[in-house]
């Protein structure tokens, strides 16, 4: 046990012994290699472009959480914004997509009242393209099949709820000449009577503000603004320039090893 053991440590020192001499042989290369690699490493450092970052944020109510998410899913299957030109994809080198649930904007917590947020977070090395991606993402979103389903089933129910609302103001517009001119004034308040006309007007101008909200997704901050310039510090690079490099250098002596090892025992072969 002792013998074997001894022997195992000549065997390791010894290889440790070869290993060491296969270096000094090759100091030239165990210098150069990592040195090419680390100059590789700052040019390529300073080759790189500059990145800008920036993210968008749209909000909508034309959309359920549900279907926002799947619409993120099926942009990030592609890896695209979909209507991009060839020379914008060659700028952009990261696009990340967040979906944000809103809360409820009214307490009955209607379906066409809550909002959902799309947060688009983009990088790329020409700032001077994030006003037209602004364009392409919302027509991306406006165009969809769920938002073009949703205005138009919003869009009839609102127009049908102003439609409403304007024979109730008339009708009551109708009694409050009649209250003007006495008729009817034993049994009507006149002042309960303004008020319910001033809540209908309030109603139907909220109503109509949605119907008008529709058309479109609000951006509420484009890719053009709070722009952020990224860029990788130059040392890393060196340093993994210098790693390869040292890489490099062992798999120089395995081949130096390997070839010098089959000619040596090429008549076994």
């Amino acid at each position: 046990m002792d013998k074997k053991g001894v022997d195992g440590e000549i065997d390791l020192m010894e290889l440790l012994a070869r290993f060491y001499a296969a270096i000094k042989r090759n100091i030239w290369a165990a210098i150069l290699f990592p040195v090419i690699g680390a100059a590789i490493g700052f040019w390529a450092s300073k080759a790189q472009s500059d990145l800008w970052s920036s993210s968008m944020l749209v909000e909508t109510t034309l959309l359920t959480d549900r279907e926002c998410k799947f619409l993120v899913e099926e942009l990030e299957k592609v890896g695209e914004i979909p209507g991009l030109s060839n020379e914008m994809r060659t700028h952009i080198k990261s696009v990340t997509f967040t979906v944000i649930p809103g809360e409820p904007l009214a307490a009955d917590e209607s379906r066409y009242e809550k909002s959902v947020y799309l947060q688009v977070t983009i990088e790329v090395d020409d700032e001077s393209i994030l006003p037209m991606l602004n364009d392409v993402m919302l027509r991306f979103i406006n165009v969809s099949h769920p938002v073009q389903r949703h205005r138009k089933e919003r869009t009839s129910f609102y127009s049908d709820m102003i439609a409403k609302l304007d024979q109730e103001i008339a009708a009551m517009d109708e009694v409050k000449k009649k209250v003007g001119t006495g008729t009817q004034a034993t049994y009507l308040n006149p002042s309960e009577l303004y008020s319910e006309t001033v809540a209908l007007h309030k109603e139907r101008l909220t109503y109509k503000l949605r119907r008008d909200e529709v058309d479109g997704v609000h951006l509420v901050k484009g890719f053009d603004q709070l722009m952020v310039k990224e860029r990788q510090p130059g040392l890393l690079y060196i340093i993994l320039g210098a790693v390869v490099g040292i890489v490099m250098f062992f798999v120089f002596l395995f081949v130096r090893f390997f070839f010098s090892y089959y000619h040596q025992n090429e008549s076994r072969f």
